[in-house]
């Protein structure tokens, strides 16, 4: 990653601002080599902590569908991350959701599948 923290003390960071509403400036900036592969490693180190921290993933949130885009955003495949028991809510008559310690809170809808096991994939 060039100018670098390793993927270990990048992922402490996310850790650590998680839930303040604070943010830092793109990793993808602060570090020249910053990479999509970089990314996913980081994402990996996070979901360990998290896990340690008693959290659970329930599934993974699958990001820029829109191929329109893509070019835009310099990606050439949806990303993803994971998401957890602690980030996903159910939808209930009257839902109410504390947004104190989020940074730029949006109410984005989204479709959750539930499968009942992985899908096959064929080559």
């Amino acid at each position: 990653m060039g100018k670098t923290l390793s993927t270990a003390q990048l992922s402490q960071e996310l850790i650590a601002l998680w839930g303040t509403g604070g943010q830092v400036e793109p990793f993808s900036r602060r570090f020249r080599q910053f990479d999509l592969a970089a990314a996913y490693d980081v994402v990996a180190e996070v979901a360990r902590l998290r896990r340690e921290l008693g959290e659970r993933t329930v599934g993974r949130k699958i990001g820029f569908t829109n191929r329109s885009i893509w070019g835009q955003l310099g990606i050439a495949a949806p990303i993803w991350n994971f998401i957890y028991d602690t980030t996903v809510r159910e939808t209930v008559a009257s839902p109410s959701i504390k947004i104190a310690g989020m940074p730029e809170p949006r109410i984005e809808p989204e479709m959750v599948l539930h499968l009942a096991s992985a899908p096959v994939l064929s080559k």
